[in-house]
């Protein structure tokens, strides 16, 4: 049975998921360019984008991988 990858943190800046949403929790609102200006996730390569929305969308600390552009249809 073949499991699914899970992303759980920025790769470039070393920062789980988890310290991103317990640090949202103290705030009204997150947004990913507040993430970007405390903690430097996704300023680099900005992979980890993408699945910072959907942690701080979904409160979910683990997001599973996508391997491709989701398509508009």
């Amino acid at each position: 049975m073949k499991r699914q990858v899970m992303v759980d943190r920025c790769v470039c800046h070393d920062v789980p998921f988890t310290t991103l949403l317990q640090w949202a929790t103290d705030r009204t609102s997150t947004t990913v360019n507040d993430v970007r200006d405390t903690f430097g996730c996704s300023s680099s390569c900005g992979m980890c984008r993408r699945y910072i929305e959907e942690a701080l969308s979904t409160g979910c600390a683990k997001v599973p991988l996508r391997l491709q552009q989701e398509r508009a249809e």
